[in-house]
């Protein structure tokens, strides 16, 4: 294990586990500097940790550091105090149209700071969207982000949430009409609105026929 690696395992305080599967973890952990982070390690030895070291933009989680070691990918991501969307509509049942479109905004601002780098998120969905005191919508969960070339092979792979993730994510052409990774996360945010408020999208763009929906949608 390089020097790296061993730096994000070793010199963070684990505070708590926040999930694990045949993914990877996440914790959230305290540092030296004394300040919280959210620490990941990811069975991912694809992960794009340089793509996302210079990431900076007011509408996403901050990647502090990212290194690949031995197949794995560590990353110390910036943790924010908040309310994601699930829990902020568990309580209120729906938001007022200027608050929907306020945090759509928002959300595709980050998506488009993220496609204009070439990397596509792949997980939108309202657990992955935070809510600060002051108004300030940040997309969250780096985790599943991919670096995306033009029709490459493998470009998309059935990763993300069901209701939220992307036709091509499960299967459908990565190029032409229906393809473009732009669409892993447009659609994501699209179904967000579309499941939570009943608008923006037309249809549903997820359950067991993601293709048939997508197609009628165009």
């Amino acid at each position: 294990m390089g020097h790296a690696a061993a730096f994000i395992l070793q010199k963070y305080t684990v505070l708590k586990t926040l999930k694990e599967s045949a993914l990877g973890t996440t914790e959230l952990v305290l540092g030296r500097d004394q300040k919280v982070y959210v620490r990941k390690c990811l069975y991912n030895a694809a992960y794009p940790v340089e793509a996302v070291r210079g990431l900076k933009h007011q509408h996403l989680s901050h990647i502090v550091h990212a290194v690949g070691s031995e197949n794995k990918a560590y990353l110390i991501e910036e943790y924010f105090e908040g309310e994601t969307l699930d829990v902020l509509l568990r309580k209120k049942g729906c938001l007022d149209e200027r608050s929907v479109i306020a945090i759509a905004e928002q959300v595709c601002e980050a998506l488009l700071y993220l496609h204009q780098h070439n990397l596509v998120h792949r997980d939108v969905k309202p657990a992955n969207i935070l809510r600060q005191s002051n108004g300030r919508i940040r997309l969250i969960d780096l985790g599943s982000v991919r670096l995306c070339t033009a029709h490459g092979a493998g470009d998309t792979v059935a990763l993300g949430t069901q209701g939220y993730a992307a036709p091509e994510q499960y299967g459908i052409e990565s190029g032409g009409r229906y393809g473009g990774f732009g669409y892993a996360g447009l659609c994501g945010a699209g179904a967000i609105w579309n499941r939570e408020h009943g608008f923006s999208c037309g249809c549903i763009c997820f359950g067991r026929d993601h293709e048939g929906a997508f197609r009628r949608w165009l």
